[in-house]
């Protein structure tokens, strides 16, 4: 990934121009410093596993997503690993529920992976943290941040090599005085060592598995296999009565007692009919009755399992609020024992200046009598002797550039400060962004969830 603009913005600001090394480690700073569900943009994804082999990984804080087969995994602890690969546990993982779990350095898989189930392994990958990135001020900050701390480190004057020169030894009128050569004494300066940074992050909770997900409606289905057939009505079926018979006894034949035999047959069939009609109807109610129970209870389990995936998704939500708590906990603290560490050495390097420049004031005040008295000694003395002046005049030059060579090592330590304050304000300014990309994404997050669960209610 292009890191050119990246490491051309850090010259601009520092003076210095950053190694790839250094644009890296910044990298990998910001990518250990924000959630990993706020940089799914920057996934990658690891080498197939297709003959149950593990996939190399030294470290699990960077990974977003272990998958066999398209199958999400589920992180166990190895010691449940035996557990997941035994055919004859409750525990055993399966093709459609596969787990992962971390050992001597590798992602391994429960099922093992084959040629038709290939397993990768999901990642955030730092590098594309870049030149093209949202993020890259913060890279560009964090990075700048460390050349200014390496040019106060590498340009911390020594002053081993500077010694006071020696007085010279003159003839038997050579001036003699009391007041001894000054000396500068420089003070000693002890930095705090860098806090050692714990970036161990917790594991982000497993989504749930909700009746939402499978189905075709958005929520949980009626589960029609609960149900009874539906009932049918089915009438009986009536034989005509024959009136013609009827007719022919009334005004043919006008008997009046076959006419009413006739009469109370046809009443017969139609009285028998209406029998079968009440027990067609009778049944059909109690088919009916049933089919409507039925139904009442599926619909009642459908609304329940609706009712589960809320509180499903009310718990994830609550566990990845935690998750994020904890999160930024491990950043705050870690952001704490910097600014302790940069604020103790701050005070120390404050202190250090200031015993610096009361050791060059009594240098100097040391320097002037003893300049003084130099001087007074040769008048009193009257030499005779070129020689002893000429010696004179050179120590005298030397004591100049003592001075100088002093005085300059103090300008060094004050271009030393101007490094760390700037190292500083680089360093928080990365820190704020940092912290403003975490709220406002996490905010971003919170909303489309609290938006999905209720779509899906």
């Amino acid at each position: 990934m292009a890191v050119s603009d990246i490491q051309a913005t850090v010259l601009a600001n520092s003076g210095n121009t950053p190694t790839a090394n250094s644009v890296e480690d910044a990298q990998r700073y910001v990518a250990a410093s924000i959630p990993k569900d706020l940089l799914k943009w920057s996934q990658n994804a690891s080498s197939a596993s297709t003959d149950g082999s593990a996939i190399s990984f030294t470290s699990t804080d960077s990974i977003i997503d272990v998958q066999r087969n398209g199958y999400s995994c589920k992180e166990i602890p190895l010691s449940e690993s035996a557990f997941a690969l035994s055919s004859s546990s409750l525990k055993k993982a399966t093709s459609t529920h596969p787990v992962w779990y971390h050992k001597q350095g590798a992602v391994h898989f429960a099922p093992v992976t084959d040629g038709s189930n290939a397993g990768y392994v999901f990642y955030v990958d730092h590098s594309k943290i870049d030149d093209s990135s949202d993020l890259r001020n913060i890279v560009i900050n964090y990075t700048t941040s460390k050349e200014f701390s390496r040019l106060a480190s590498d340009n911390l004057p020594s002053f081993s090599s500077i010694t006071p020169p020696v007085s010279p030894t003159l003839s038997d009128k050579e001036v003699s005085f009391s007041t001894a050569v000054p000396t500068y004494v420089k003070p000693i300066l002890t930095l705090t060592t860098f806090p050692t940074l714990d970036w161990t992050l917790p594991f982000k909770p497993v989504p749930p598995v909700i009746n939402a997900d499978t189905s075709t409606t958005g929520g949980a289905e009626v589960d029609t296999t609960k149900l009874a057939t539906a009932p049918t009505y089915l009438p009986p079926v009536m034989q005509s009565p024959d009136w013609s018979d009827v007719e022919n006894w009334i005004t043919t034949e006008e008997d009046s007692e076959m006419l009413s035999s006739r009469v109370q047959a046809i009443q017969a069939q139609i009285g028998e009919y209406q029998s079968r009609l009440s027990q067609s109807q009778a049944a059909f109610t109690k088919e009916n009755t049933e089919y409507q129970a039925k139904l009442q209870i599926a619909l009642q389990d459908a609304s329940q399992a609706n009712t589960g995936d809320g509180s499903l998704v009310g718990k994830y939500n609550s566990e990845l609020q935690s998750y994020q708590a904890e999160v930024s906990s491990i950043i705050q603290n870690n952001s704490n024992q910097i600014s302790e560490w940069q604020q103790e050495n701050a005070l120390k390097l404050q202190k250090h200046n200031s015993d610096i420049q009361n050791e060059l004031n009594q240098f100097n005040r040391d320097n002037n009598e003893y300049q003084l008295e130099l001087k007074i000694s040769i008048q009193n003395a009257q030499l005779s002797e070129s020689g002893d002046a000429q010696k004179l005049q050179k120590h005298s030059q030397e004591l100049q550039d003592y001075q100088l060579a002093i005085n300059k090592k103090l300008n060094q330590l004050q271009n030393i400060q101007h490094y760390e304050r700037e190292s500083d304000k680089y360093y928080k300014w990365a820190q704020s962004e940092i912290q403003q990309y975490i709220g406002n994404n996490s905010k971003m997050i919170a909303a489309t969830m609290s938006q999905n669960q209720q779509q899906r209610r």
